[in-house]
């Protein structure tokens, strides 16, 4: 008498068993091969994963759906950023880059587009890698056995689809993604929010992806606010022993501290935020930002000031002195 017992469901209309499926997934969102996920299991003393061939075959399995699905959630991502923006095929989108790395050494680079909906989504994504460790495993088959070495590249899917710097990986993701924009959905990226860095945009317009459009580009509030607090602390950094004509020094208690140059940065976002359609009106409350905290009793500066944060205005209409 023969039975079995399975330790886990089997997955439908397929011989593999959930649990290692399960564990496969695992092992990728943590970052671990065939290899590591039997050390892992090790530890916890249990027995180890299928052998690495069948372990191969489900990542494959695995990922022939994650692809499925990436690819249906980012069309769908575009179809309702069409009808949000009233059926029109012209988009607005934000895009990134990032590294596995810091600085301008990394190997490999990531870069994804997202909608500028009232719920933005991803909307199409890519990858550049400067380098395959497969091909660079299989160096050692070349002399040592040539046939087999052959059969490698006849069958090997390469992952290096770059040459340039690692700096300029960004803007050729961006640019690739737009060019396919019109054979993968039918639509045009018209105007593009980026992090600050102009070399995207530059290289957007001068390899242009549609012959009719003129690509715009669009600050982003958060990254543009950025840059007043690098500038404020260049010059706290530039000014740290500097006697001032008060005889005190330009930082410390009172003074511009790390926590201030943080605070004036936010305000800053804000003020950009609320005035965005009006010029003169930004100018006014960016100033303000300034004018209010170095007020004193002598020299009053509210005259930019917003009635519903600044206490001395509050005060004044009410008749009353603020000190």
């Amino acid at each position: 008498f023969i039975t079995h017992l399975h330790s886990s469901p089997q997955i439908p209309n397929t011989r593999r068993r959930e649990i290692n499926i399960r564990l496969e997934i695992g092992g990728i969102l943590c970052g671990l091969s065939h290899g590591g996920v039997m050390k892992f299991l090790g530890a916890l003393n249990l027995p180890p994963p299928v052998q690495e061939q069948r372990y191969s075959e489900a990542q494959q399995f695995i990922w022939n759906y994650v692809t499925k699905a990436q690819e249906e959630s980012m069309t769908a991502a575009v179809e309702e950023a069409i009808v949000e923006g009233g059926g029109m095929r012209e988009l607005t989108v934000s895009g990134d880059g990032a590294w596995p790395t810091r600085g301008y050494s990394s190997v490999h680079g990531i870069a994804a587009l997202c909608s500028t909906t009232s719920h933005p989504k991803v909307l199409d994504v890519t990858w550049s890698s400067k380098k395959c460790s497969k091909c660079q495993g299989a160096e050692s088959l070349r002399y040592a056995n040539p046939d087999l070495f052959l059969i490698f590249q006849e069958n090997h899917d390469c992952q290096l689809n770059y040459a340039g710097s690692s700096g300029g990986m960004e803007k050729e993701m961006i640019h690739e993604m737009f060019c396919r924009s019109l054979p993968k959905y039918n639509i045009k990226y018209t105007s593009y929010i980026g992090d600050g860095d102009a070399k995207v945009h530059k290289y957007l317009v001068d390899n242009p992806s549609y012959s009719d459009v003129n690509i715009k580009k669009i600050e982003d509030t958060n990254h543009f606010a950025k840059r007043m607090l690098t500038r404020i602390m260049k010059i706290k950094k530039e000014n740290a022993n500097k006697i001032l004509s008060d005889g005190k020094r330009f930082s410390g208690k009172g003074r511009m501290t790390d926590a201030q140059a943080v605070k004036f940065k936010i305000y800053f976002a804000k003020a950009i935020r609320e005035n965005k359609t009006d010029l003169n009106k930004l100018y006014q409350r960016s100033w303000a930002i300034f004018k209010h905290h170095y007020s004193t009793d002598e020299q009053p500066m509210h005259e930019w000031c917003d009635l519903r944060w600044c206490k001395y205005l509050q005060a004044t209409a009410n008749g009353e002195k603020f000190n």
